[in-house]
């Protein structure tokens, strides 16, 4: 009786054993599977690191060799609208600091006379001048708005995609 009861341990742990070496090695085939899926994964992000990293290289190198002020080229209406400013700016202080005459008054009322034969001709000074300070206010305000953008397209943090 020993003897039996011996021999179905003996079965019974060889073939455990034998069950444990075969789902060992059922597993191994399996994972063989997902090891080379996780390699090529791997590899592939190992690429598109490589890659992200030359074309920041790029971008950083660009921006290092423009200076700033070329990065963001204003745009030729920034350029005209400043020229416009400058040249209204510069008629509008001339027409400030022209010298005050004091006329007699029998030159005033001369004047007074031609002024209003003037009047029906043209504009008058004080029209001009009220027209020339809006359009400075106007070109101003438009040159703040171009250098505002500006500011914010040189505060935009660069996305690589």
């Amino acid at each position: 009786m020993a003897w039996l009861v011996t021999h179905m341990w003996v079965a019974l742990v060889a073939t455990g054993f034998f069950a444990v070496l075969l789902g060992w090695s059922a597993r191994g085939i399996r994972l063989i599977g997902a090891v080379r899926k996780a390699r090529v994964e791997r590899d592939v992000a190992q690429t598109e690191l490589g890659q992200a990293r030359e074309e920041i290289e790029k971008l950083y190198a660009a921006q290092r060799r423009t200076p700033a002020t070329a990065s963001h080229a204003p745009d030729p209406r920034v350029a005209q609208l400043t020229a416009q400013l400058e040249k209204a700016m510069t008629e509008l202080n001339a027409l400030k600091s022209a010298p005050k005459i004091v006329l007699p008054p029998s030159a005033v009322a001369a004047k007074a006379a031609t002024a209003q034969a003037a009047a029906s001709e043209e504009p008058t000074v004080a029209w001009r001048n009220r027209h020339l300070e809006a359009r400075v206010k106007h070109l101003e305000t438009q040159l703040a708005e171009q250098a505002a953008a500006l500011e914010t397209a040189k505060a935009a943090p660069v996305e690589v995609t």
